[in-house]
């Protein structure tokens, strides 16, 4: 789950039973804490440590095993400013001028494993690109068109093939790859059964934001005010299930089980129990 702040960094603890979930959620502050660096624009939790991103040149490594005393254990210095990053396993994968692998099971002493460079560089694009990861395979959107790489040889990644056209915030789910193309504008959603011949199955044109997300075998995607959920069990016929509306444009979600974060303007957060998504319940707005 990723969440974005600036100039604080606020932990919670969020309790709940199944039975509780319909009829209260609570929520408590464990902690605040306050950092020297002026934006905090990415948390990836980690088992007991995190790694965070601070607009510094590196990964930045956080002790989260008692919230009520967070701190920076150890830093590893990366050749410039990275992006976007997707932790699985023992494994970082971290744009930063190219694409790079690291092995972060020890965050004290990270080790290098392999990159795949031909992506451009800072200046031409590289702020733009977006990196998700399943399996073997991994995606990289940005300005000059989506890249599908090999990584069952984390030392010597390799690409497949590249979809022409500007890509924005990759999501994989079963053998598709899900992302927000500019040219044209829309939600484009390809078949990379065959990685080197990715196939464009479907297409939501003319939309006015770039946020959605995967959630199990549902899409959510945000229309200003209104949260659209379509099934996803047929990638290539979206079946729309429901409509959210809130009073306020949503700019970004999150999901923890059958919890579903909706993140507007101004500090406003709306939580929603999402275990049946032809019932949605408000838990607290």
């Amino acid at each position: 789950m990723k969440k974005v702040f600036a100039l604080s960094v606020v932990i919670i603890f969020l309790s709940f039973t199944p039975v509780q979930a319909q009829e209260n959620f609570n929520i408590e502050q464990v902690a605040i804490h306050d950092y020297e660096w002026t934006e905090i624009s990415e948390i990836v939790p980690h088992g007991e440590f995190a790694v965070v991103n601070t607009h510094k040149s590196g990964l930045s490594f956080w002790d989260i095993s008692d919230p009520e005393n967070v701190s920076e254990f150890a830093f590893y210095e990366l050749p410039d400013l990275y992006r976007d990053i997707i932790v699985r396993g023992d494994f970082a994968y971290v744009i930063s001028a190219g694409f790079k692998i690291y092995n972060i099971s020890n965050p004290n002493e990270v080790e290098f494993v392999g990159e795949y460079d031909d992506v451009v560089e800072r200046g031409q694009g590289w702020s733009e690109r977006y990196v998700a990861v399943r399996e073997n395979i991994a995606v990289v959107t940005g300005i000059d068109g989506t890249h599908i790489i090999n990584i069952s040889d984390l030392r010597n990644p390799r690409r497949l093939s590249c979809i022409e056209g500007r890509g924005y915030k990759p999501e994989i789910y079963g053998d598709y790859v899900i992302y927000y193309s500019t040219d044209p504008s829309g939600l484009s959603i390809f078949d990379i059964s065959n990685p080197e011949s990715p196939d464009l199955v479907n297409f939501i044109e003319n939309l006015p934001n770039r946020r959605f997300k995967v959630h199990k075998d549902e899409l959510f995607l945000t229309v200003d005010n209104i949260v659209q959920i379509y099934s996803l069990l047929d990638p290539t016929n979206l079946e729309i299930l429901d409509e959210i509306r809130f009073d306020r444009n949503i700019y970004d979600m999150y999901f923890e089980g059958e919890m579903a974060f909706f993140r507007g303007r101004d500090g406003y957060l709306s939580i929603l129990d999402i275990a049946d998504v032809d019932r949605f319940e408000f838990v607290r707005d």
